[in-house]
């Protein structure tokens, strides 16, 4: 679980007792969700997945004006 800002110490305990992997920074939030989309890039690439193209979002929609 990937968390931005700061976190209850209640709420880290709860998430690691259910044995999740628990990332928390004390980077800008902005700058930690930069690292947390080149990790998620870096596992899809690690399982043959395409980043750019994710299953199940092969609809758009377009607004007119």
């Amino acid at each position: 679980m990937w968390a931005f800002g700061e976190i209850p110490d209640d709420l880290i305990r709860d998430i690691k007792k259910t044995g999740a992997l628990f990332e928390s920074s004390t980077l800008d939030p902005m700058a930690h969700l930069i690292k947390a989309h080149r990790v998620a890039i870096a596992i899809a690439k690690k399982r043959g997945l395409d980043a750019d193209n994710p299953r199940g979002l092969s609809r758009s929609i377009i607004l007119d004006k």
